[in-house]
């Protein structure tokens, strides 16, 4: 069956796998951390993405890719695959193209947030709005091939050769748009959490404790880096992180980028991108026939996104979907089932976005 037992869901598959689920949370957190370090070690490293073609066949990406490849093949191998592929085949048509439109809908407002983003420390951008979801939309396609967020240094890249704009203030923006996302993933993750939950059991309650705390480390982090920039230095002097203070003190700039005027503006583009990936995969659940409560897809989807952010593999290849074939199953969906919607929301998110990002990337006069 590919829905939920007496066709509704219960908490009762969560709260029996609950410990699994707070050790899976702790290490995305600690890869979460390690993304981080590696988005600074990067630019210690200044990369030369004139040449971006011959990073795909470094060794670095070709083991990434491997690891991936790895992961799949021992998910896809744990199902029966006969039974997942006529699932998919089956699915709606109608309802499968509203997850696409969902999904392409987040790239002008991740244009339209950044344009705002840049204006608040100086930028004036006076292209329209297309200029800057483009290059958003090719530095998605550049995080799908290379691991480590690489795509997010590209986008700044892309913007001081295209319109000499300060690289170093385009990626506080960039490092801005990282602390907004995962914020509102994590706050909304611990809400869901509440009403997923009619009693809440005791490692969910240290799941929602341990959220609170990176969220408030989270917001320490960006107050310290927009009015005390030498408090961090001084903690990552420190603790030896090499060459990292001078970037840190050049982010102070992209960090003006929030405003108390245009917070509320942040916020809505914000919510309105999490709403629509979200959208994405309620729509690849109906286009199965799974009914699941909206709480449940919600989750999953944030989940999913929390994911993507792990540096090891490009855009999370692999572990998103062994993480939503995981969560799926224990919410009492068959592993079969499961995986179909894994797979079908991972050829809308990631493998589309390489074929149609691809296109763009050899045709845009941008990358040049």
């Amino acid at each position: 069956s590919t829905t939920c037992p007496s066709g509704e869901f219960t908490a009762r598959h969560l709260k029996k796998n609950a410990a699994r689920i707070i050790a899976v949370m702790k290490k995305t957190y600690l890869l979460l951390i390690l993304s981080f370090y590696l988005f600074f070690e990067k630019i210690r490293n200044k990369m030369d993405y004139k040449h971006l073609r011959s990073q795909i066949f470094r060794k670095r990406t070709v083991l990434s890719f491997i690891a991936s490849i790895a992961i799949l093949y021992l998910v896809i191998s744990s199902v029966n695959v006969r039974s997942t592929i006529e699932i998919m085949t089956g699915a709606d048509p109608l309802l499968y193209i509203c997850a696409f439109v969902a999904y392409y809908l987040t790239f002008p407002l991740r244009g339209l947030r950044w344009k705002i983003l840049l204006e608040n420390i100086g930028i004036g951008f006076q292209k329209n709005i297309k200029d800057l979801t483009e290059i958003v939309f090719l530095s998605w396609f550049v995080n799908c091939i290379l691991p480590a967020k690489l795509g997010d240094l590209y986008r700044a890249y892309l913007v001081k050769q295209n319109y000499s704009f300060s690289g170093s203030k385009t990626l506080g923006t960039v490092f801005i748009e990282r602390l907004l996302d995962l914020l509102l993933l994590l706050v909304l993750m611990s809400i869901l959490c509440v009403l997923i939950f009619t009693r809440t059991p005791a490692p969910i309650v240290d799941a929602l404790k341990i959220l609170l705390l990176l969220i408030l480390a989270l917001t320490i982090l960006l107050l310290l880096l927009k009015f005390r920039p030498d408090a961090i230095v001084r903690v990552i002097g420190s603790i030896k992180v090499p060459q990292i203070e001078d970037y840190i003190m050049r982010f102070r700039s992209g960090i003006s980028a929030i405003t108390s005027r245009t917070m509320p503006s942040l916020i809505f583009c914000t919510a309105a991108i999490w709403l629509l990936e979200a959208m994405r995969l309620f729509f690849v659940t109906r286009a199965v026939a799974l009914d699941l409560p909206l709480t449940v897809v919600l989750f999953v989807a944030f989940a999913a996104a929390v994911l993507t952010a792990v540096p090891i593999t490009p855009a999370g290849l692999g572990v998103v979907e062994a993480s939503m074939l995981g969560i799926l199953v224990m919410v009492g969906i068959s592993a079969d089932a499961a995986l179909s919607v894994a797979l079908l929301d991972r050829f809308i998110s990631y493998w589309s976005l390489i074929a149609i990002g691809g296109i763009t990337f050899f045709m845009s006069n941008k990358n040049q």
